[in-house]
């Protein structure tokens, strides 16, 4: 204690030159502040080995030694030595324009420069290992004026950013963690590439970016935080198969996100009620949790990755717009009301590697009119599974021969019951003289010889027949279920 009083004692205003032709502050006995006439703030030390920066209060008691003259600084230079920039040391410096800062630099403390708004750009040192922030008000808040950033710092703390005018920040490869509200209302904000050494991107960390339309998030990152892009105008996002933890709405609010590629091996409810249009499951995702995508109205087109093997319960429940659903070989579980109330469900097909259905899985699904099923036994399900769907208007399609066995089984014997040899292609299926699939809400077709397709509604309505030439052929077509006839081969196609 007896050292501290020392120190504030020997901290004196010195008026070197009348006129302002430089002040001088001693903040510790081995470092200085100077200010030129020219406005340039420099700050130096003589101690061996480097020296920290004290800490300092904003405007209260305890603030910095310039205060009551920040208005004439124009620029500061910290001088090699300098290791650390106190917590609001150039607090409200309001016509900052320029700041160098040295290599030796590892830390800038909470508010360092709050409130410098005419600050327009600061590069920070490889060096620098800590910005720091507490509350949403970091080194850097209210900086209106900061347009663009550099940063190698490993650690991006709370707040370091928010409220500035950004719309450009270059992250290092030493970046590893984007800290709580890093760029919270960063409004000019226009895209961002997180590098591949980040790892964490904490909460709110891009919250009210509202300019924000592309973010690239690298494949290290683990988490991304509760609302770490909530209330952007993000128009895609994928999230790679790095992901292990995704916090409670991340894009909450985002109104304009339309396509989501997940990479990632389970996904929560992060995307529950948006107004996704399309959504794109890489071969790594196994899960999708509870909610995962319910109360997505918009959500009309779902590409099914490979490796899928859980679809957990009201995880497309209440998708209006989803008019036809192929579910891959290898789910194993469709989970309780996953696909409850989409209202405009036509047709469903249900795979052999499915062994559960949950209650309710395809209730108040009131346009559903055609299921495909592979099970050689009927699966038993629940008496609600269709509950509110008119099965005596539905067709089951079911494999061919085991006709008699769904016409005595509960629930599956209330469809109007139809054998089913044709092969579904949703995925590209290769054959020795076809190859057939769906992508993009085209038909592909690849014949080996010319020949004449025809191609037909799932209720056998012509849609059209044309003759095709050797090679590959794609055919744009509405959303929906199609047999295609082409030669002698014969496929059922879902266009999503």
């Amino acid at each position: 204690m007896k050292t501290k009083v020392t120190v504030l004692l020997c901290a004196l205003f010195l008026s070197a030159v009348p006129g302002w032709a430089q002040q001088t502050w001693n903040l510790t006995t081995t470092m200085s502040a100077a200010l030129d006439s020219k406005g340039t703030l420099t700050v130096t030390t003589t101690k061996e080995g480097g020296e920290e920066m004290p800490d300092y209060n904003g405007n209260s008691p305890g603030a910095a030694l310039w205060i009551n003259v920040r208005s004439k600084i124009f620029s500061i230079i910290i001088e090699p030595g300098v290791t650390s920039i106190g917590n609001a040391a150039f607090f409200y410096c309001n016509n900052l324009a320029s700041v160098t800062l040295p290599d030796s630099l590892t830390r800038i403390g909470s508010q360092a420069f709050y409130g410098c708004s005419s600050l327009p750009s600061i590069t920070i040192p490889v060096g620098v290992t800590s910005i720091e922030g507490k509350d949403y008000t970091g080194a850097f808040y209210g900086c209106s004026g900061l347009t663009s950033v550099t940063i190698h710092a490993p650690s991006i703390s709370g707040g370091v950013f928010s409220g500035s005018s950004i719309n450009s920040v270059t992250f290092g490869h030493t970046v590893k963690h984007i800290g709580d509200g890093a760029f919270y209302y960063c409004r000019n904000l226009i895209s961002v590439t997180i590098p591949n050494s980040v790892e964490i991107i904490d909460n709110g960390a891009f919250y009210g970016c509202s300019s924000l339309i592309s973010a690239v998030i690298g494949d290290s990152v683990t988490t991304i935080g509760q609302n770490a892009f909530s209330n952007t105008s993000l128009t895609s996002i994928e999230i790679p198969y790095s992901v292990t933890s995704i916090g409670t709405t991340p894009f909450a609010y985002c109104n304009s996100l339309a396509t989501v590629t997940v990479r990632s091996s389970s996904i929560n409810n992060a995307f529950s009620g948006l107004g996704i249009t399309s959504l794109i499951l890489g071969d790594s995702v196994k899960t999708l949790g509870v909610n995962a995508f319910s109360n997505c109205g918009k959500l009309a087109s779902i590409t099914f990755g490979n490796g899928l093997e859980t679809i957990g319960s009201n995880a497309f429940s209440n998708c209006d717009s989803l008019k036809s659903v192929v579910i891959p070989d290898p789910v194993k579980t469709i989970g309780a009301s996953a696909f409850r109330s989409c209202d405009h469900l036509a047709s469903v097909t249900i795979p052999s590697s499915v062994i559960e259905i949950g209650a309710e899985a395809f209730s108040g699904c009131k346009e559903l009119m055609e299921v495909t099923v592979r099970w050689a036994t009927p699966l038993a399900v629940a008496a609600n599974t269709f509950e509110s769907v008119n099965l005596s208007a539905a067709t089951l399609y079911v494999p061919a021969g085991t006709e008699a066995l769904y016409q005595a089984a509960p629930v599956w014997k209330n469809f109007s019951i139809v054998a089913d040899p044709i092969p579904v292609s949703n995925e590209k299926v290769l054959q020795s003289t076809l190859q057939v699939y769906a992508a993009a809400g085209s038909l592909h077709i690849n014949t080996p010889a010319p020949c004449t397709l025809y191609i037909y509604t799932s209720a056998g309505a012509l849609v059209s027949h044309q003759a095709i030439s050797a090679g590959e052929t794609t055919l744009p077509l509405p959303h929906g279920l199609y047999i295609i006839k082409a030669g002698k081969e014969t496929r059922k196609v879902v266009i999503r």
